[in-house]
């Protein structure tokens, strides 16, 4: 049996999920079951396109530069994988590649 790990980090929020009660032809998506963990970063904004990619980038570098890895000098790598996306997919995209650590780019 494979477990699915949910983070959420929220005050006093509780959010279920049972992957099975998603229809494939509702507006809904499945979580991957290939992967067994799960960070969802959502501010909470409602009707505001793109509102969430300010969370989401703030995240990201607390996560790439204040939690060194093994109290050492060394950052956790961030990947960006873009399959699709608008305007802000475009601006995220240029926020990685301006950045002073160049990213590794990988072509299908």
């Amino acid at each position: 049996m494979k477990f699915i790990i949910i983070m959420v980090l929220a005050k006093d929020t509780v959010v279920p999920y049972h992957p099975h009660s998603f229809s494939p032809k509702g507006r809904f998506a499945v979580l991957n079951n290939r992967h067994s963990y799960f960070l969802l970063v959502d501010n909470g904004t409602i009707g505001r396109y793109g509102a969430d990619i300010i969370l989401r980038k703030r995240l990201e570098t607390y996560i790439a530069q204040k939690q060194k890895i093994g109290g050492g000098t060394r950052s956790v790598p961030v990947v960006c994988v873009v399959l699709e996306g608008g305007t802000c997919t475009v601006r995220a995209v240029l926020d990685y590649v301006t950045k002073q650590v160049l990213p590794v780019w990988f072509f299908f």
